[in-house]
């Protein structure tokens, strides 16, 4: 009898010829972080990134700042992604390559308005459950859902403050509409940031990648509850504070 031949999963490696980006990352501008600009350009550039992405709740104030930290930089290649995470009357959506802020608003209203800007448009933790909050996919009915996946470029298949069973979840949505996979730390804190990345090839842009499902997702570290709780603490302080 001839011996079968196993076949050996291998993780994949990295090399030169790829792309690594964090695209899920707060500042100070989000009531949960307290990160200044300058110190993410700083922190991103150790972890050996190559772009990052700024996705402050309902603001771009962070991103703008950050990218104009970057054009004063000596070293060329390092890339600033404007995002914002927005809020909506379904729960948050994320957007990639804006030019202007964009408002909360209800969910269609908010897809057409990242459209006008020609903005990549993600789920970010499709399932993940805060104490006073739901993600997008929990709130949703099924017609909803069906008309949503038709405007979105990309599921966040791995959210470095989501459970595993969450992250599972999400992969198993990404699958089910062919969509394609990204990563993120979801930082609030500066020890976060490179925790999930986002790795695709070294000759396309992050958006033709995401268009073309070259992407994969490298976990290095997973976020604390500790750190979980610090920031929710972090919100409720910033709020009390604005409303004096």
């Amino acid at each position: 009898m001839k011996a079968k031949k196993i076949k050996i999963k291998r993780k994949r490696k990295q090399t030169n010829k790829q792309k690594k980006y964090e695209l899920h990352t707060h500042t100070k501008y989000s009531d949960c972080s307290n990160i200044e600009p300058i110190n993410i350009l700083k922190k991103a550039k150790q972890k050996g990134l190559n772009g990052i992405a700024i996705t402050d709740h309902n603001t771009i104030k962070g991103a703008l700042q950050l990218k104009k930290l970057n054009e004063k930089s000596t070293e060329n290649g390092f890339e600033i992604i404007i995002g914002e995470e927005i809020s909506t009357d379904k729960g948050e959506i994320i957007c990639l390559g804006l030019k202007k802020e964009i408002k909360p608003g209800k969910l269609f209203d908010v897809i057409h308005e990242i459209k006008k800007q020609k903005g990549i448009i993600g789920i970010p933790h499709p399932y993940g459950k805060g104490i006073v909050r739901k993600s997008l996919m929990l709130k949703l009915n099924k017609t909803e859902k069906e008309k949503l996946m038709k405007d979105i470029d990309y599921i966040e298949t791995n959210n470095g403050r989501s459970t595993k069973t969450e992250n599972k979840k999400a992969k198993k949505l990404c699958l089910l509409y062919r969509l394609t996979e990204v990563g993120g730390s979801d930082a609030h804190f500066i020890n976060e940031i490179g925790n999930i990345i986002t790795i695709i090839p070294a000759n396309e842009t992050l958006n033709t990648a995401i268009k073309k499902k070259k992407t994969y997702v490298l976990e290095t570290n997973k976020s604390s509850w500790v750190l979980k709780i610090k920031s929710g603490i972090l919100k409720l302080k910033k709020k009390m504070i604005k409303r004096n």
